[in-house]
């Protein structure tokens, strides 16, 4: 994958350089953990509503409800029962068949959820999963982004809408991420408006919680840090610097890193990671 300035990106390299450094660089590639494809097929069904039955032409009805089902248990079987993942100690422990089926129950619920509380009261749906990438003069690489939904309220209002699941219920100031600014940000390169920033919040219970919160858009002074954090991500990869994860961090540990037991920085002493 080439690198970018995304928020995906410049988040994973303040993390810990070093893991940034491996997958981007070195192309070494490493086996998900278990979150990564439940909020991933969340965010694919999503699209799938919004492009059949707001941007489609297709109209809701009694079959709906199955055919969602048959198409999350596929990608269940695609990214969750079938590939070998990186499982933590306590998963296991519990046994990798068993953790698996939690999964894929936990997937269920979520995508479940989501449609009832969630597709219903979303209207007027301009894009789903849409993808920007553009080079902008000055920037050593090119902006990306996707943009998990767009919509127009019915007073004309532009909304980008950001879905997330987890297993903690949402902190106060979600909705103030810097990743909804990022998407303000590369619509505003392409020369749009964005009135409303909603973060979409589900949580990874048996019974999952959704919480929705609502802000402004930013200010020009409220995206300075995002430029600013751009500024120090090509600044560093240009002098390739890689800071690995601060010490005690809950990244830089088995459970969570592919690479910690070949890690030069796990045990060795480490360089600075601020």
């Amino acid at each position: 994958m080439a690198i970018s300035i995304s928020y995906s990106h410049m988040d994973r390299f303040f993390g810990c350089g070093e893991r940034f450094r491996r997958t981007y660089l070195e192309k070494d590639n490493s086996r998900p953990g278990v979150a990564l494809p439940i909020g991933s097929i969340a965010h694919r069904m999503r699209a799938w509503y919004l492009e059949n039955f707001v941007l489609g032409d297709r109209e809701l009805d009694s079959k709906v409800g199955e055919e969602l089902a048959d198409l999350t248990d596929d990608l269940i079987r695609e990214m969750i029962t079938e590939p070998e993942l990186h499982l933590t100690r306590a998963q296991l422990d519990a046994g990798v068949n068993a953790t698996k089926i939690h999964a894929a129950n936990l997937t269920r619920s979520i995508v479940k959820a989501d449609a009832q509380n969630l597709w219903s009261k979303i209207g007027n749906a301009v894009s789903a999963e849409r993808k920007i990438k553009l080079r902008v003069d000055g920037w050593p690489y090119p902006w990306s982004a996707i943009l998990d939904s767009e919509h127009e309220t019915e007073q004309g209002a532009q909304e980008i809408v950001d879905l997330k699941t987890a297993k903690n219920k949402p902190a106060r100031d979600s909705v103030r991420s810097l990743q909804l600014t990022m998407y303000q940000f590369m619509r505003a390169l392409e020369g749009k408006p964005t009135d409303i920033l909603t973060h979409h919040h589900i949580t990874k219970h048996k019974k999952p919680e959704v919480y929705i919160t609502r802000t402004e858009g930013r200010t020009e002074e409220e995206i300075e840090p995002l430029i600013a954090r751009a500024e120090l991500y090509c600044e560093r990869l240009e002098h390739e610097i890689y800071n690995p994860a601060p010490e005690g961090s809950w990244m830089c540990s088995p459970d969570w890193c592919w690479w910690f037991n070949e890690c030069k920085y796990s045990t060795a002493e480490r360089r600075p990671s601020t």
